[in-house]
């Protein structure tokens, strides 16, 4: 994670952010997070590869805004350290291809956790009740880890590991086949289209993406909303008051994990090429110059925050989104 003098500063400079300077600073490279990956072995074909290298890029970003964001969701999953994967996960076109690299069933596609790097390799079937092969996603998994163990077959043996994940703001996150650049938060996932993943140049800018959706789950947002259809009091103004503060989540969460906050800004002034399309929904979102004015706006609140006597002013994302709903 880069450093907090460092942070700041890059903060500050994107407070006056034009859109003259955002293809450049898009390009700019950009760290490695602190996040292992594990590869499995190479893909046997070069579409093939760079379908799973985007897969692998969005979980190892999504395991560092879950790290991040630690334990402040209400109804936290424990992060299984890999991430599975079946043929029907791929694209049609791609599904020849994959048939001998994925399977029918589940199997591990990437080792996330370092703790399983010895125990746990690309190929394994997780096994849940009944014999079955499960997903890492699946909630018969989250039982199996409850308890401290996995079970798992490999080459004909069936093995136990031992693993204990605490519990975290984890949602897995589904690449999804649309033509349109779209993500959107379900019960049980995140969901992003590929399209969207190549319009993000950076990984600070997918990031964004994926902390916004992220920040929906932590501020509570689909119990509101539950309410609010079934009190009839759901209303467009009520849905950009929480899309306002998700961006503020994801701002806030991109500063915990060592991405760039600038980048949020990058991302939402690029999306003007897209008004055509329904980017996030953005039928439901503030407009972008209203979301690039209170992107400024938080970041700058971030940028003071890291010099406030007030030690509780970064500590949580929902005291973090009051003091600034607060602030003048």
């Amino acid at each position: 994670m880069r450093s907090r003098s460092g942070m700041v500063r890059s903060i500050c400079a994107a407070i006056a952010m034009s859109a003259l300077c955002a293809g450049a600073l898009a390009d700019m490279p950009e760290p490695l997070q602190s996040s292992p990956t594990i590869l499995p072995a190479a893909a046997p074909t070069p579409e093939l590869a760079r379908f799973v290298a985007i897969t692998q890029r969005v979980e190892r970003i999504a395991r560092d805004i879950s790290d991040a964001a630690g334990g402040e969701c209400a109804n936290r999953w424990r992060h299984p350290g890999m991430l599975t994967h079946t043929v029907k996960d791929y694209p049609r076109a791609l599904r020849n291809a994959a048939r001998n690299f994925a399977g029918r069933e589940p199997s591990v596609l990437m080792v996330t956790d370092p703790a399983l790097a010895t125990t746990v390799q690309p190929g394994d079937v997780i096994i849940g009740p009944a014999g079955k092969a499960v997903a890492s996603s699946s909630l018969s998994l989250q039982a199996q880890l409850a308890l401290g163990r996995m079970t798992l077959r490999r080459a004909g043996e069936t093995l136990t590991v031992r693993h204990v994940p605490e519990k975290i703001c984890y949602r897995p996150v589904r690449i999804i086949r649309s033509l349109e650049p779209k993500a959107r938060t379900k019960p049980d996932a995140i969901e992003i289209s590929r399209s969207l993943v190549d319009f993000s140049r950076s990984e600070s800018e997918l990031a964004f993406v994926i902390a916004h959706e992220m920040s929906h789950f932590m501020l509570d947002h689909p119990r509101i909303l539950a309410s609010a259809r079934k009190d009839g009091s759901l209303s467009p103004a009520l849905r950009r008051r929480l899309e306002r503060e998700a961006d503020r989540g994801a701002f806030y969460l991109l500063s915990r994990s060592g991405y760039d906050p600038a980048a949020g800004l990058v991302f939402l002034e690029r999306t003007g090429a897209l008004r055509d399309i329904p980017l996030l929904g953005l039928s439901s979102h503030p407009t972008r110059q209203e979301r690039l004015a209170d992107g400024r706006k938080t970041i700058a609140f971030i940028a003071s925050a890291a010099d406030s006597p007030d030690p509780d002013a970064m500590q949580t994302i929902k005291g973090f989104v009051a003091r600034l709903s607060a602030a003048p």
